[in-house]
């Protein structure tokens, strides 16, 4: 029987979704290298789903999904970057649900 491993902060995925009207993916993924915090993977790419609409997976504690939040509206300057949890099921294996 195997023991539980514990993680000092619980991992989950959190998606990032950017409402910045327009920003051009280049200048969005050169943003998030500015706002990378070691202690996050990032499990997929800057991608557009419309022009306006940007998103981001990371897995990472939910304080510092939401410090990496603060950091992208702070670095796009805009006011509606929206962090929502990733369903369980996409979370990867070990981390807490």
């Amino acid at each position: 029987m195997k023991t539980p491993v514990h993680l000092p902060h619980p991992t989950v995925s959190w998606q990032l979704t950017v409402h910045a009207g327009g920003t051009d993916p280049l200048v969005f993924a050169r943003v998030l290298q500015k706002a990378a915090v070691p202690e996050i993977a990032l499990e997929a790419a800057a991608y557009a789903r419309s022009p306006a609409r940007l998103e981001l997976t990371v897995t990472c504690s939910e304080a510092r999904a939401e410090l990496t939040r603060r950091k992208l509206e702070r670095l796009l300057d805009v006011r509606a970057v929206i962090l929502h949890r990733v369903p369980s099921a996409r979370a990867p294996y070990g981390a807490c649900a």
